[in-house]
């Protein structure tokens, strides 16, 4: 993995997967893959190519707006020759998303299931379609929502002995 640039998208462009190729159009009109990476990674807090070997695998970022963090990922044809790898690779870069982003979502083009089952099983839940991009077409919302749990002892609780946590919690 390494971190996303204009090379990593003029090779993405080259071998972008058929589907992917069309929900970018769907989205936004764009019918240059090219310049749809080029455009999500420059405007990303963070974006990364992966690549299997010398086999460009995807490239992937996360963009925010407010305060929803939105991942993307433009996979190449190289997907469907590794795709074990490509998933379990998928599931540790969505584990370490969670750690940072508590709130992330996007929208998957409705006719593209095999992205829909990808997101669902990595933890997204899916809404029901409604109509979107440029020229209205069906995308579902992906989201997923990681709580955040302070650790952090409170300061009227510092110094309290073990019987005291126990009364205080009963347990």
């Amino acid at each position: 993995m390494e971190h996303a640039g204009k090379r990593h998208a003029r090779e993405l462009g080259r071998i972008i997967r058929p589907m992917d190729h069309d929900e970018i159009f769907a989205t936004s009109g764009c019918p240059v893959p090219e310049a749809a990476v080029r455009f999500s990674v420059n405007r990303s807090e963070e974006a990364y190519a992966a690549y299997l070997g010398k086999d460009l695998l995807c490239v992937f970022g996360v963009t925010v707006h407010e305060q929803v963090q939105v991942p993307w990922l433009l996979g190449s044809i190289y997907i469907d020759r590794h795709p074990l790898i490509f998933w379990r690779c998928s599931k540790m870069v969505v584990s370490h998303l969670r750690g940072k982003y508590p709130l992330m979502a996007n929208m998957v083009w409705g006719r593209y299931a095999q992205a829909l089952r990808w997101v669902e099983g990595l933890g997204f839940t899916i809404s029901p379609p409604e109509k979107w991009g440029w020229r209205g077409d069906l995308f579902c919302r992906a989201t997923m929502v990681t709580q955040k749990i302070d650790l952090s002892i409170p300061k009227n609780l510092v110094g309290l002995r073990n019987d005291e946590l126990r009364r205080l919690i009963h347990v």
